[in-house]
């Protein structure tokens, strides 16, 4: 025998919106547990090897002794801004390939061009 058209309709419909109600709840609980700006030591080693910066316990010390990387201390502990180590981390990255270095290889190719062969 052959569904109700309307039937089917009314399922896919409720079953659309369980689905929805449940990605709803999910979004409310997922903002809930972000982490907060500031972090400690262990936090913030933490989060600059998950950025992809692998740096070390002795590393994080050097450089917070040095004043490479920015930290605040509370009493003896080191305090870290997850905002901070981004910008940090930013200014760390350097492009290998700059505005200078593009213009000389654009030359150097048309220069192999003109002279119909791979040696300059």
């Amino acid at each position: 025998m052959i569904d109700n058209p309307f039937a089917v309709i009314e399922r896919r419909f409720n079953r659309q919106e369980f689905l929805l109600e449940e990605l709803l709840k999910l979004l409310k609980n997922d903002g809930k547990q972000s982490h907060p700006d500031r972090c400690n030591k262990e936090q913030a080693l933490k989060f600059l090897n998950d950025q992809g910066c692998k740096i070390s316990e002795s590393q994080l010390y050097k450089k917070t002794a040095a004043k490479e990387i920015p930290f605040k201390t509370f009493g003896r502990q080191l305090i870290f801004s997850r905002k901070e180590l981004l910008v940090w981390l930013d200014s760390q990255t350097v492009d290998k390939r700059n505005t200078g270095e593009i213009e000389l290889t654009l030359a150097r190719s048309s220069r192999r061009k003109k002279k119909g062969g791979a040696n300059a």
